[in-house]
């Protein structure tokens, strides 16, 4: 058996450049119990898995990792690697993100033993351009913060994130890995919105005010290849409109996804006029059910908006 109170999954995938941070940030934790490292990675070309094996061998008994023959895509990637995990809870890294508080494992797990009604714990996420040290966005906004996060609250606001988010462990039994199953189904490359939605219909989740993560935001995409730089910003819309139309299939009627299509909409309404992809956009918005239809015009104002918001992060 083993001893180990937390597993922390790291998700790799090109991360030669920003790996040895990302799993330093863990290494450096203090704590008064044991942890394991469960790092995925799903196929990387370049140096990532070289990294991997250095610090497998500097911690064999911590760190256990496995690599993916092919490219299956992040959220299969996230379910697989969760699968593995052998501790009470379960933490998510990203191999290009990292840890900002070396007390983050240790405040999450006294706020889980001592609080038995949640399932999860989400931390405050600092968006950071590339290197910089210095965060340019806060997440989630101050009135989300210190609270619990009902479904209805996630679905206007985006109010938690998985980076750094903390849960009981349900993929020990079989019917936790057939419950979470669905993130594989949903969407191959987006995992976090339906894995929050299905956290938020299994139990409670709170939303603490502790800055613990950064996460990395790119300017520049032209050289990496990794999940949040491969794709052009037109393709991440159709992408997200797709996993939204498949949610709203699933879920039927059950939810309204309204909010969300709204935002989508102003990403990809702005990426259509600064790409020119007028057929494209047209193409996607076809897609989009009947119901949804008298969200699209507001989304399309709220495009002046989202522009004004990422040139002034910037400059």
């Amino acid at each position: 058996m083993n001893n180990f109170k937390v597993s922390v999954v790291v998700l790799t995938y090109y991360h030669e450049k920003y790996l040895k941070k990302a799993l330093d940030s863990i290494l450096s934790q203090k704590c008064n119990f044991n942890y394991e490292i469960q790092i995925g990675d799903d196929c990387s070309k370049d140096g990532t898995i070289e990294i991997i094996k250095k610090y497998k061998e500097l911690y064999p008994k911590m760190i256990f990792y496995h690599q993916n023959e092919s490219n299956n895509g992040i959220s299969s990637n996230l379910y697989d690697t969760m699968c593995r995990c052998r501790g009470e809870y379960i933490t998510i890294l990203a191999g290009d993100d990292y840890f900002i508080d070396d007390d983050k494992l240790e405040k999450q797990v006294e706020f889980l033993d001592n609080h038995e009604e949640y399932l999860a714990h989400a931390v405050c996420l600092e968006s950071r351009w590339d290197n910089e040290e210095k965060y340019f966005d806060i997440n989630p906004i101050p009135k989300f913060r210190n609270k619990e996060i009902t479904l209805d609250m996630f679905l206007n606001s985006g109010s938690f994130s998985t980076g750094g988010l903390m849960f009981r462990n349900e993929f020990l039994s079989n019917e936790g890995r057939e419950y979470y199953k669905l993130i594989t189904q949903i969407s191959k490359m987006v995992d976090d919105l339906p894995f929050c939605i299905l956290l938020l219909k299994k139990g409670r989740v709170y939303n603490s005010d502790e800055l613990m993560y950064a996460h990395r935001v790119f300017k520049d995409t032209k050289n990496n290849n990794n999940y949040n730089s491969r794709f052009s910003r037109f393709k991440k819309f159709k992408i997200n409109i797709d996993l939204l139309n498949a949610l709203d299939k699933y879920y039927d009627n059950e939810i309204d996804f309204s909010i969300r299509y709204k935002k989508s909409i102003s990403i990809g309404f702005l990426s259509m006029l600064l790409d020119h992809n007028y057929k494209e956009f047209n193409e996607v918005m076809n897609t989009i059910p009947n119901k949804y239809r008298t969200v699209i015009l507001k989304g399309i104002l709220g495009s002046f908006f989202v522009g004004i918001k990422y040139v002034l992060k910037r400059i």
